[in-house]
């Protein structure tokens, strides 16, 4: 059946209707993660709840959102009273978005510095998932107004 749907795909490539060709690779891949080991069929699993293949804008928004409140989450319960929560938000943000640089406008000197080693990990965390994230949701505005 993959097969079929890459061959499709290809064919509408051929045809120039990118909405079309676009669609078989989803059915493409879902196809793929039903042949593929259980580590891979993971990936394409997670490639499907995040960003349905590519297609969706909302999801990675949404998952980007859901690591944020998990890192004000972490924070709050770790550190307690001793952040200022405008501090905390601000530092998950920069985060979750590290190349927009904010951790120069909401972190104070030192900040990384001063937190538990948990919350060190849990930020580099956040960081490789934000990124992941963002070019999850690259891809689905790419495909978004490309096909329209």
């Amino acid at each position: 059946m993959v097969a079929r749907y890459a061959s499709l795909r290809r064919a509408m490539r051929g045809l120039g209707r990118a909405e079309a060709e676009a669609l078989f690779l989803m059915y493409e891949m879902r196809g793929r993660k039903r042949l593929a080991p259980a580590h891979i069929a993971v990936l394409y699993w997670a490639f499907d709840v995040v960003s349905r293949y590519g297609h969706s804008v909302g999801r990675p928004v949404l998952a980007m959102a859901l690591i944020w409140l998990l890192g004000v989450g972490a924070h709050s319960a770790l550190l307690g009273c001793a952040a200022d929560w405008a501090e905390v938000a601000g530092a998950n943000a920069s985060h979750v978005l590290p190349q927009m640089g904010w951790g120069r406008l909401f972190l104070p000197e030192g900040y990384a510095q001063r937190l538990p080693a948990a919350l060190q990990v849990m930020a580099a965390l956040q960081g490789m998932a934000g990124l992941a994230l963002q070019g999850m949701l690259a891809l689905g505005l790419w495909r978004r107004f490309r096909l329209k």
